[in-house]
């Protein structure tokens, strides 16, 4: 359970993200409908359930990952009603780049993001997008190195390289 996995409160920075994967894989197998299911108790691995969730259709891991796809689709929803960004949203990471093609389909994800009542009609036209990088983060480090040492060496061409390998195009959802 959450508790005995040392979580005191629950936040939605905290399952959205590789280790809520693995707190809501342990806490579906503890639903009766789902006891019947393969488990694994030693199974503490994001990236592992997630690409079990891909290849074994109907397993905990799949309903692990449907679960998480819903309320990462539901956080992006209320993103775009705080901060209305007209030209989209573009989601970073690991975990979106993986699951991509399920993100795709209305029901795991994109009904989410849209289903905000009355207000989904300001939802529904905001593009949104996965960046395909894994090394956003790093990539940025990367620019801001390269910016601090072509101020040195009034040299742009390094900068311009590494700026396309780490902030490549976005698959559109």
């Amino acid at each position: 359970s959450p508790c005995e996995a040392g979580v005191r409160h629950v936040s939605i920075e905290q399952l959205i993200c590789g280790r809520g994967i693995i707190l809501m894989y342990h806490f579906l197998h503890e639903e009766k409908e789902n006891m019947n299911l393969p488990y694994n108790p030693n199974l503490f691995d994001g990236v592992t359930i997630t690409v079990d969730a891909l290849e074994q259709p109907g397993s905990l891991q799949e309903k692990a990952i449907f679960l998480f796809l819903r309320l990462f689709g539901a956080e992006i929803g209320n993103i775009c009603l705080k901060a209305a960004p007209l030209g989209g949203v573009f989601i970073p990471g690991a975990i979106s780049i993986r699951l991509v093609e399920k993100m795709k389909i209305p029901q795991y994800f994109l009904e989410h993001v849209w289903n905000k009542g009355r207000m989904d009609k300001m939802v529904k036209p905001i593009p949104i997008a996965v960046l395909k990088t894994e090394f956003l983060g790093l990539g940025g480090a990367f620019v801001f190195a390269l910016r601090k040492l072509r101020d040195e060496s009034q040299d742009s061409s390094a900068e311009t390289a590494l700026s396309r390998m780490y902030f490549p195009s976005a698959v559109s959802l």
